[in-house]
C-alpha cells in the first residue's frame, strides 16, 4: 500500500525521524512487522537467562563499572552510581529491550541476530514509529504494540517515564544521558526522544563531555 506507506514516512518525518538511509540525518530502516508470540517468548527467555548470568557474575558497583569502556570509566563513572545501580539489579530485573533481526525461511521467521539492552533507547524512539505505523496501517491497532499483553502505547509511555525518573529526585546523575562519542553518534534522536518523553528540556539531561568543564581540578 504505496499511500500507507508515503502516510508513515511523513508521519515519521514529521517527528524528526528520518525514515529512509538516502537521506542525511538520524538513521531510521522502518519494517513493521507482526512478529509470532513464540518468537517474542523465546527471545524474552534468552534476555531473562542472560540477565541471570549478569547479575551473578558482578559481585558489586566495581564488577559493573570493569564493564564500561575505559574512556567513560575513567572520565564519568561513578563508584557511589556504580553501587547504587547493582542494589538496583539485585532486587528488580533491569530494563531490557529486544532487536532482533528475522529472516523469512520455510520453517517461519529465524532471528539472524538477536541485540539486548538494558537501556530503554530503542524502545523510548521506536513508540514514535509504532504510533505513525497503527495509524498507516489500521489493522495493526488490533495488535500488541508491545512484548507484554494488554500494554497499550500509553502504557508503555508510563512505564519508560516511571523507569527513567524514578531516584532522580534524590541523585540527578541518574538522570542523565551521557553521550560519550557525540561526533559518530547516528542516532542521537533516540536521546532526544527519552527527553522529551521525560518532560522536554525539564526532563533528562543530555550531557556531551565536549560541554563539560573542569574547575579547581
Amino acid at each position: 500500500d504505496l499511500e500507507a506507506t508515503d502516510r508513515y514516512y511523513a508521519c515519521l518525518r514529521a517527528k524528526g525521524i528520518h525514515p529512509t538511509p538516502d537521506e542525511t540525518g538520524d538513521l531510521y530502516a522502518p519494517n513493521p512487522v507482526i512478529v509470532d508470540g513464540q518468537a517474542v517468548r523465546w527471545l524474552l527467555h534468552d534476555v531473562n537467562l542472560f540477565a541471570e548470568h549478569r547479575r551473578a557474575a558482578t559481585r558489586d558497583g566495581a564488577d559493573l563499572l570493569a564493564l564500561l569502556p575505559a574512556e567513560v570509566r575513567e572520565g564519568f563513572a561513578s563508584p557511589d552510581v556504580a553501587d547504587a545501580l547493582w542494589a538496583h539489579l539485585q532486587v528488580e530485573p533491569p530494563l531490557a529491550q529486544l532487536d532482533a533481526f528475522l529472516v523469512e525461511t520455510p520453517d517461519g521467521l529465524t532471528p539472524r541476530y538477536i541485540e539486548w539492552q538494558t537501556f530503554g533507547a530503542y524502545a523510548t524512539l521506536a513508540r514514535l514509529a509504532l504510533a505513525c505505523a497503527q495509524d498507516a496501517w489500521p489493522p495493526l491497532q488490533r495488535a500488541s504494540a508491545t512484548a507484554t499483553p494488554g500494554w497499550t502505547l500509553a502504557d508503555l509511555d508510563a512505564k519508560l517515564r516511571a523507569l527513567y525518573m524514578r531516584g532522580i529526585e534524590d541523585d540527578p546523575r541518574q538522570g542523565v544521558v551521557l553521550d560519550y562519542r557525540p561526533l559518530d553518534q547516528v542516532t542521537r534522536r533516540e536521546f532526544f526522544a527519552i527527553q522529551a518523553l521525560t518532560g522536554g528540556e525539564g526532563g533528562m539531561g543530555i550531557l556531551d563531555p565536549r560541554e563539560v568543564v573542569y574547575r579547581d581540578g
